[in-house]
């Protein structure tokens, strides 16, 4: 009897492990080869929420897509409780922290929370010593947004090192409280910038689809020096810590002194987004690291739809983070 239950127990086993593994390699097979058809904007598992478009800080979301945000929304909720409490942010003794502030790249459209970069570089860091990164970042924020997380992030987290990501569609500007509190604070970048706003289609549905538009029309003239975008970055680079600020710059581009006759209009205009950007910081002594920089840095985005960076090009920017964060001692890692 005994012989016969213990056959049976061991069958059961054996069947449940089978059907484990059939479902690891389905699953394997969907996600490598059928992204597009039963993932892209449905799967909470890779960061897509319902709707799929909006701030996902001011939703009601999912537990998979509430495990993105919630540090975002608790420093919010900080900020918001601090003006009727004396609340200070909080040290830890032996714990580094770092708050990497971003938008969907740093969000992880597309992938799996735990394949995002931040999540792992915290891992690989915490090998050397207690380290907590805090993730500020959903799709859509623009740079007005991200100075907005990092004022608020002040009341409730001593950062060691604040981490910003540098994307070429930061400075067109989201709607009014696409983030709660961003008009306060973008009332204090704007101040003496007399440059007219840039104009374009608030709705991101509205914008133009081929690439070459979205260059011409939004990416390239919002970082010309005659709309106060440009003048908002500039005061922005004045009031960062220097000490413990770093940029990464996610984005492959040319150089300017590598550009040729040959090289295409679409190329210049992103050599100079991305060279106006980064110089920016840069003449203010603060300490920009950039993919383009990288000779071994390839980005592999998730499919031929999703063109967010995959698991693989986030290993490279967390090997890029890990690599400054350890070996530069301006952060007293």
């Amino acid at each position: 009897m005994m012989k016969r239950l213990l056959f049976f127990f061991v069958l059961f086993l054996l069947s449940l492990s089978s059907i484990f593994l059939a479902y690891k390699v389905v699953f394997f097979i969907g996600e490598t080869y059928f992204f597009d058809k039963l993932f892209y904007f449905k799967s909470p598992i890779f960061g897509y929420w319902k709707g799929g478009s909006g701030d996902v800080s001011n939703t009601e979301n999912t537990k998979l897509i509430e495990k993105r945000v919630k540090e975002l929304k608790k420093v919010i909720t900080n900020y918001e409780q601090s003006f009727s409490s004396s609340q200070e942010a909080k040290q830890e003794d032996g714990v580094y922290k770092i708050v990497i502030i971003g938008d969907s790249i740093t969000y992880g459209m597309g992938v799996r929370y735990e394949d995002t970069f931040p999540k792992v570089v915290e891992r690989e860091l915490n090998k050397i010593r207690p380290t907590k990164v805090y993730v500020l970042a959903q799709p859509g924020d623009d740079l007005v947004d991200n100075f907005t997380k990092f004022k608020m992030s002040e009341k409730s987290i001593s950062a060691d090192l604040y981490v910003f990501t540098l994307v070429d569609n930061d400075l067109v500007f989201n709607h009014p409280n696409w983030i709660s509190h961003d008009q306060e604070f973008l009332v204090q970048l704007k101040e003496g910038c007399s440059q007219p706003d840039f104009p374009h289609p608030i709705e991101i549905k509205d914008w133009p689809t081929e690439w070459d538009r979205v260059m011409n029309e939004l990416y390239y003239p919002s970082f010309l020096s005659t709309y106060s975008p440009f003048c908002v970055l500039q005061h922005m680079a004045k009031l960062l810590p220097k000490e413990k600020t770093l940029f990464l710059s996610m984005f492959q581009y040319v150089e300017p002194k590598d550009l040729s006759q040959e090289s295409s209009d679409y190329d210049r205009k992103r050599s100079y987004v991305f060279d106006t950007y980064t110089s920016v910081f840069r003449e203010q002594g603060m300490r920009v690291i950039a993919v383009s920089e990288d000779p071994h840095f390839q980005y592999i985005p998730v499919s031929s739809k999703e063109g967010h960076p995959s698991a693989a090009t986030h290993r490279q920017y967390s090997q890029l983070l890990f690599r400054e964060i350890t070996r530069n001692p301006l952060w007293k890692f």
